[in-house]
């Protein structure tokens, strides 16, 4: 009896090494499913859509911004160049719009006046038609005029559109993570000038197996524990993953990364910002050890 205990107990040890998720009896009755990694936070890339090359920049790594802040200014001469141009179309096409609308008016009252005077006999029909399809010139030159003028304003809202995009906001109240290029640089499109992130909502990621499935649900108290902090920070499950996967490659024994687990993800209220992404930490999620439904008899 002593030897099976021994041996048993070396198994447990063994499997405590090697898959980083343990199962723990808490002193207040509750038992806790643990796990470690890393505390993350969800990252926004501040990329232009188009070509550009670096002005200014606004802000620097570690600064706070605001949300519709301006952070960078891309080079726009060009860009106010065609503003410019399409701006100078835009004018010249109302203008020929207004000339089309006075000629549109003046072929109509012709044309009514000639049907009143064909009516009286005072002039044969080939005058009619000819008034007729003056109008019908003078109504085809304005449809035109007016389809010019429109496409012209497309082309200056692109224009407008285009030199909007030269000058990147910030879409979240966060923090500057990372300033990825300098000034006078050249940036393609989707290239993350600036990496930004809220670090009021962090999480902390923990792979738990099918096994301990039934023990979490959304919403459930949790706590995370990193060094430095003489207190766990109360967290909550705010993801469970729907398919299972191996577990991380970051795990550092290779049995446990062959094993199926499920990602859980622990959320935390972290305005005071004590936790910083990158951070060594440990999560628990607790649960009732007695049910209310379990069998006495087990």
């Amino acid at each position: 009896m002593k030897q099976h205990r021994t041996i048993r107990f070396y198994q447990i040890l063994l499997l405590t090494f090697l898959f980083p998720m343990a199962v723990a009896q808490c002193s207040d009755g509750q038992k806790s499913i643990s796990g470690s990694g890393t505390i993350e936070v969800d990252e926004i890339r501040i990329a232009p859509l188009l070509p550009a090359r670096i002005q200014e920049m606004k802000v620097g790594e570690g600064d706070h911004v605001s949300t519709g802040q301006t952070l960078v200014l891309l080079s726009s001469d060009e860009v106010r160049a065609a503003v410019s141009m399409t701006s100078a179309g835009v004018e010249a096409a109302a203008q020929n719009v207004q000339q089309a609308e006075a000629s549109y008016r003046n072929a109509s009252r012709d044309l009514q006046r000639a049907k009143e005077l064909f009516q009286a006999g005072s002039i044969p029909a080939q005058k009619l038609d000819g008034a007729r399809t003056r109008a019908d010139v003078a109504r085809a030159a304005l449809q035109a005029a007016r389809a010019q003028m429109k496409q012209v304003n497309a082309g200056l809202s692109q224009a407008r559109s285009r030199l909007d995009e030269t000058t990147l906001l910030s879409p979240i109240d966060g923090v500057v993570l990372r300033k990825n290029f300098l000034v006078g640089e050249v940036v393609m499109p989707g290239s993350a000038v600036l990496t930004l992130a809220n670090l009021n909502q962090a999480y902390l990621k923990i792979y738990v197996p099918e096994a301990e499935l039934t023990n979490i649900q959304i919403g459930q108290k949790a706590r995370i524990s990193v060094d430095g902090l003489d207190q766990p920070v109360p967290a909550h499950v705010s993801y469970i993953a729907n398919e299972a996967e191996f577990t991380p490659k970051n795990v550092q024994t290779k049995d446990a990364r062959t094993r199926l687990v499920f990602e859980v993800k622990l959320s935390v209220n972290n305005a005071n910002g004590q936790l910083k992404p990158g951070m060594p930490a440990d999560g628990e999620i607790l649960y009732d050890s007695h049910p209310a439904n379990k069998n006495s008899d087990d």
